[in-house]
């Protein structure tokens, strides 16, 4: 189903609260980003900005990169 079907513009994540993030969140967000518009908004955790910039999947998405100073 894209997100048009489910009558939504765009989906939203809201990242701030992300503990732990692996593999698995990065076959996610592809999957989600082909629905329509996603977007993460953040701050980023550290973490979680360091794993999309090492595997480059922030060049794919909307995000807040201010967590990376």
């Amino acid at each position: 189903m894209t997100l048009a079907a489910a009558g939504a513009e765009r989906l939203v994540l809201d990242d701030c609260g992300v503990t732990f993030s692996d593999s698995t969140l990065l076959n996610l967000l592809p999957t989600l980003q082909s629905a329509g518009d996603l977007r993460l908004m953040g701050p980023l955790p550290r973490r979680l900005a360091r794993l999309l910039a090492v595997t480059g999947a922030y060049r794919v998405l909307t995000t807040d990169f201010s967590s990376l100073g």
